[in-house]
């Protein structure tokens, strides 16, 4: 609750001055805050606005509440827009973590054999499973298990289609990336490469290709 002032001489709502500082951090911190700050600005705004007219003249700027709602306002309804305008991308963003994800858990145990299992169905009947296994082998015997990774490169194949995920229909893309990081004999890389597929309202992803190389070859 706002203190009591002398009518003679009112103040700004603090509820009002947080409420503009909380849209501005919205503004400049967007991806980080995303719609949490808007409506967190749109509440004190409004309980600025309260407590303004609660106020019997205390408090001032009744024009201030309204341009600190109108704010909070504009910025969760642009927000909206961007989370329905990028929702297939989004979403798939979310699936290509999931896998880097699986991923590193897996090379962890040093064993290649629960890698193969998370290969995409397409991936698998189009593999050779001992050479496979055979490779994967060979990267652990120079690398040891991961530790853990320290960086994710994005480059290459369809990354520069990505944005059609939510402009089109039909889209197939191709996504590798590589993955530096630290292993128990040493730095190295993983190379994967990863499919996103949409059908109208249907996203389907899955792991095509993993390679472990040492770092620098």
């Amino acid at each position: 609750m706002e203190g009591p002032a002398a009518a003679e001489h009112p103040r700004t709502s603090r509820l009002l001055l947080l409420s503009l500082a909380v849209s501005g951090l919205s503004v400049l911190l967007w991806s980080r805050l995303e719609i949490g700050g808007p409506l967190a600005a749109g509440i004190l705004a409004f309980a600025g606005y309260r407590g303004v007219r609660a106020s019997g003249g205390s408090l001032r700027s009744p024009a201030l509440a309204r341009v600190a709602m109108s704010l909070a306002l504009v910025l969760l309804l642009l927000h909206a827009w961007v989370r329905v305008s990028t929702g297939y991308r989004r979403a798939a963003m979310a699936r290509v973590r999931e896998a880097c994800a699986a991923v590193e858990e897996s090379l962890r145990s040093g064993t290649p054999e629960g890698t193969y299992d998370l290969l995409s169905p397409v991936a698998r009947a189009g593999t050779d499973r001992d050479a496979f296994l055979a490779d994967l082998r060979k990267g652990f015997r120079g690398l040891g298990a991961l530790r853990t990774a320290t960086a994710v490169r994005w480059e290459g194949g369809d990354w520069t289609r990505f944005p059609e995920l939510d402009a089109a229909e039909s889209v197939d893309l191709r996504l590798p990336l590589s993955m530096d990081a630290a292993f128990e004999k040493g730095p190295g890389c993983v190379e994967l490469e990863i499919s996103l597929r949409r059908r109208g309202r249907v996203l389907e992803s899955g792991l095509e290709a993993l390679r472990l190389k040492a770092a620098g070859k």
